[in-house]
């Protein structure tokens, strides 16, 4: 089958950058949005979605293989901009612990598919708020579980905490600043945001909650299944709405 699947359709690739790495993009077709490839840098305008591969391809789903992240005992750094993401849009980048493509598609699954899989939303983002969330089972709205709702923690409007936004003198969303998600061997999670030389915690096992409690042991233990259960690993998906 061709690379698409459902309202998703495919945008160019599989093709490979100069360091080596593959890509491939779907598209939703109802709105805008296209990679952009040059040399070692793959950007993503718009909605869309892209998953990097082990080795190129021809343009079928069947013969894509993931290139899987296993993160446990390791750290993943990225840089965000901000600035020009407004109000009502949101830039998002996360993990997700797909099965292989195949001859049906590309497979793709999170938390609110059918089946729905781990979804790691390292960040939700936009100049006047940030977020991060981890979902690992479905269940019913704030019962303590990492579920749909997903066990988060959240910087901005409502809360005006003022660690985040226009000008904060902590994270000022107007200029770039870092990020970074860490995981222990036994699946715990933090995320740091780093602007100037201060560093500020905005994701950990015990700040973040879905209505009580932290995160729970069943949860860390998802994540650290995905890493390991028949030589797993979760893939990146970015996606821009």
């Amino acid at each position: 089958m061709p690379l698409q699947m459902g309202g998703w359709t495919p945008y160019g690739g599989p093709r490979p950058l100069q360091n080596g790495n593959v890509w491939a993009a779907e598209s939703w077709v109802r709105h805008w949005g296209y990679p952009d490839a040059r040399e070692d840098n793959l950007t993503l305008h718009g909605n869309l979605r892209a998953y990097f591969s082990l080795r190129p391809s021809s343009r079928q789903w069947g013969r894509l293989q993931y290139d899987k992240l296993r993160l446990l005992g390791k750290t993943l750094r990225w840089t965000v901009d901000l600035s020009s993401v407004a109000c009502g849009c949101n830039l998002a980048l996360y993990l997700v612990s797909m099965p292989l493509a195949d001859g049906s598609g590309s497979r793709y699954c999170d938390i609110n598919t059918t089946p729905p899989c781990l979804e790691i939303d390292l960040m939700e983002g936009n100049i006047k708020a940030l977020k991060a969330t981890l979902h690992t089972q479905r269940g019913q709205a704030s019962d303590g579980t990492c579920n749909q709702w997903g066990c988060g923690t959240h910087w901005g409007p409502p809360d005006h905490n003022g660690l985040f936004g226009i000008g904060s003198p902590n994270v000022d969303s107007s200029r770039p600043f870092r990020m970074s998600a860490s995981f222990d061997p036994q699946g715990r999670m933090a995320i740091d945001v780093e602007q100037g030389a201060a560093v500020h915690r905005l994701w950990d096992v015990w700040r973040a909650k879905n209505g009580r409690g932290s995160v729970p042991a069943s949860a860390i233990a998802g994540v650290k299944r995905a890493h390991t259960v028949n030589n797993s690993g979760v893939k990146p998906a970015s996606l821009s709405l």
